[in-house]
C-alpha cells in the first residue's frame, strides 16, 4: 500500500519561463542557425525589439533544444516550456490556491470523497475529440512519471460516459484525499489515446520525437536546424488565444543581454539587475511574487559519505550561507534559514541556524573518522546553464575545501540526475504550494521526489502526518531543517520584463507558467 500524505509540485530548473534571472546555456552547434527573429533598431532610449507586435507572435526563450513533448516522460525545462502550451490539464490552481476549470468543464466533490468531473468539448490538434477515455489513457501513464508517478495507483477514473467520469480516491483515509493530491493533478496534461496507441506500444514507453497532439492553444508547427521552436495558434481551440505564433529561441548566451537587444520579447531579471530594463522607456518591468526556495540537497543515500548525519552537519558548519546565497541570488535574494517559504502557512524563522564554524565542522569529521589525510569527497552538481549558481558553487567547494572535504563540481546539461539521488550535493529551486504537509514528498521513497535519498526511517514522514495546527507545522519544519538533507539557502525576488506595447494579460502572475492571454496593445 503506497502511504500517500500529501504532494507538491516541484521545479528542479532556475530556468523557470517567466521567473528566472538572466542566465548562460550551454554552447550550441556553432554550425546551427539561431537567428530566427528580424529585429527592429533602438532609438533613442529605446531597447531595439523584435518584428512581434506587428506579425502577432511573441518570442520567449530556451535553454536547450527539445528532444522530446511527452507530457509525462520529459526531463527539460525547454521542452516544458513547450509541453505548457500545446497540452492542458483537467484544471490548474493559480497561486492563491483557486481552481480554474480547463479541460474539465464543471467539477462537483462528492459526499464520499469522490469527485464528478464533466468534460468540456475540447479538440486534439489532430482533430479528435476529447473524451473520457483520454483521461483514463493519461492516467494509467502515471506510473513511470517523474512528476506524477505518486498518483498512480491512488486516483481511480470510472467512466460513466464519454464524456462524464468520477475520481475515485481509495487512499484518502491516508492523505490521498482530492484536496491533498490537487497540486499533481493540476500537472496531469491529458493526451490522445488513440493518437498515442500509434507512437508506443506499451504506456510505460516514450513518445520520442518531436511530435504532440494536445488540446492547448497552440501546436508545435516546426524547429529550425539551430534549435528555435515555432508554435502556432490552434484554430480549433476551445477558449481563446491572442497570440498567432510563439517562437521558443534557443539561446547560447545571458537572456537578460539577449532581451536587451531585442532578440526576444520577454524576460526574468533579479533585483541586482532589473534596474537595466527600467532604464529603457520602451520596457515595462513586472514584480513576480515569490514562491520558491533555492537550497542545496545533501544525499542521504546509504552508498554516500553524507548520509551520517554528522557529515551532513560538517558540511552545514562549514558553509558561510550569506555568501552563499549573494553569489546564487546575485545579490538579491533573502537569506532562508527556513526551507519553507515565509508564505507557507504556520512560516518560523525559529529553527536551527548552523552558523559558521570551522573547528566544530572539524570536530564532526573526525568523530566520524575523517581528518585531513582522509577527507570526505563530495559531488556537487549544478545546471550548467546558470552562472550565478555555478560561482555559487565555487564558493561551496572553497568553504568546504577548509575543513576535511575534497569537492568536484559536475554542471548537468538538464535536471534528469537529480532524480537519481546519486550525488552528495546539488543545487536546486523548488516551487511549492502553501501548506508545509505538501513537503513530506521530499522524504517519501515512493515519490519519486526524494531527491536525497532519505529513507524516512527517523520518523519524519510521521511529522509531516502529524501536522494539524501551528505548533505541529513549525515542529516539522525544525525537524526537516535538522535533517540536512535540504540546506536552504535563499528565497529569490524576481522580476520580468517585456516589451512595453505587450500586455501580459489578467492572469499573469496567477500561474506558474502561461502564456495564451498575452496580446499586443
Amino acid at each position: 500500500m503506497k502511504k500517500i500524505t500529501a504532494l507538491l509540485l516541484i521545479v528542479l530548473s532556475v530556468m523557470m519561463l517567466l521567473t528566472s534571472c538572466g542566465s548562460t546555456a550551454p554552447e550550441a552547434d556553432p554550425s546551427g542557425d539561431n537567428s530566427g527573429t528580424d529585429v527592429t533598431p533602438a532609438a533613442g532610449n529605446n531597447r531595439a525589439t523584435t518584428s512581434g507586435r506587428t506579425e502577432n507572435s511573441v518570442t520567449l526563450s530556451s535553454t536547450a533544444v527539445p528532444t522530446t513533448f511527452d507530457p509525462e516522460h520529459f526531463a527539460l525545462q525547454a521542452e516544458d516550456t513547450i509541453i505548457n502550451q500545446v497540452y492542458e490539464s483537467l484544471f490548474r490552481q493559480k497561486l492563491n490556491g483557486d481552481l480554474v476549470m480547463f479541460l474539465a468543464e464543471e467539477l462537483t466533490e462528492n459526499e464520499d470523497g469522490s469527485v464528478s468531473v464533466t468534460l468540456r468539448d475540447a479538440k486534439f490538434h489532430s482533430g479528435d475529440t476529447l473524451k473520457t477515455e483520454d483521461v483514463i489513457y493519461t492516467f494509467s501513464r502515471l506510473g513511470t512519471s517523474a512528476l506524477n508517478s505518486a498518483l498512480f495507483g491512488v486516483v481511480e477514473i470510472v467512466e460513466v460516459d464519454e464524456k462524464h467520469f468520477t475520481m475515485n480516491f481509495p487512499y484518502a483515509d491516508q492523505g490521498g484525499d482530492f484536496t491533498s493530491l490537487i497540486p499533481y493533478l493540476v500537472n496531469v496534461r491529458i493526451e490522445n489515446k488513440s493518437w498515442a496507441e500509434q507512437q508506443i506500444a506499451d504506456v510505460n514507453d516514450t513518445i520520442t520525437g518531436l511530435v504532440e497532439d494536445g488540446t492547448g492553444a497552440y501546436y508545435f508547427d516546426s524547429i529550425s536546424d539551430g534549435g528555435d521552436v515555432t508554435l502556432k495558434r490552434f484554430e480549433d481551440y476551445w477558449g481563446e488565444a491572442s497570440i498567432d505564433t510563439i517562437k521558443v529561441k534557443y539561446l547560447t548566451g545571458d537572456a537578460t543581454i539577449a532581451f536587451e537587444a531585442g532578440d526576444i520579447d520577454l524576460v526574468g531579471y533579479n533585483a541586482a539587475v532589473v534596474s537595466r530594463a527600467e532604464a529603457y522607456d520602451n520596457v515595462s518591468v513586472h514584480e513576480v511574487a515569490g514562491s520558491s526556495t533555492t537550497f542545496l540537497i545533501i544525499g542521504c543515500n546509504d552508498a554516500l559519505a553524507t548520509s551520517d548525519i554528522r557529515v551532513r552537519q560538517a558540511i552545514a558548519y562549514a558553509l558561510n550561507r550569506q555568501d552563499i546565497a549573494d553569489a546564487a541570488s546575485q545579490g538579491s535574494g533573502k537569506l532562508a534559514y527556513n526551507v519553507a517559504h515565509p508564505n507557507v502557512e504556520y512560516y518560523t524563522e525559529d529553527v536551527e541556524k548552523f552558523e559558521r564554524d570551522l573547528d566544530k565542522s572539524k570536530q564532526l569529521l573526525t568523530e566520524a573518522g575523517y581528518s585531513d589525510s582522509n577527507k570526505v569527497h563530495i559531488t556537487l552538481i549544478t545546471l550548467g546553464g546558470n552562472a550565478p549558481w555555478i560561482s555559487a558553487c565555487e564558493l561551496v567547494k572553497a568553504n568546504l575545501e577548509e575543513s576535511y572535504f575534497s569537492v568536484d563540481i559536475e554542471q548537468q546539461n538538464d535536471t534528469s540526475r537529480y532524480f537519481l539521488a546519486d550525488f552528495e550535493m546539488g543545487i536546486i529551486n523548488f516551487s511549492y504550494f502553501n501548506t508545509f504537509g505538501a513537503w513530506n514528498i521530499l522524504f517519501e521513497p515512493t515519490s519519486g521526489l526524494d531527491l536525497a535519498g532519505y529513507d524516512g526511517s527517523d520518523g519524519i514522514l510521521d511529522t509531516f502526518a502529524a501536522i494539524n495546527d501551528e505548533a505541529s507545522a513549525q515542529k516539522a519544519m525544525r525537524d526537516v531543517v535538522n535533517t540536512l538533507a535540504y540546506y536552504p539557502l535563499f528565497y529569490p525576488v524576481n522580476y520580468t520584463a517585456c516589451d512595453s506595447n505587450l500586455d501580459l494579460g489578467p492572469d499573469f502572475g496567477e500561474y506558474e507558467t502561461f502564456i495564451k492571454n498575452f496580446s499586443w496593445k
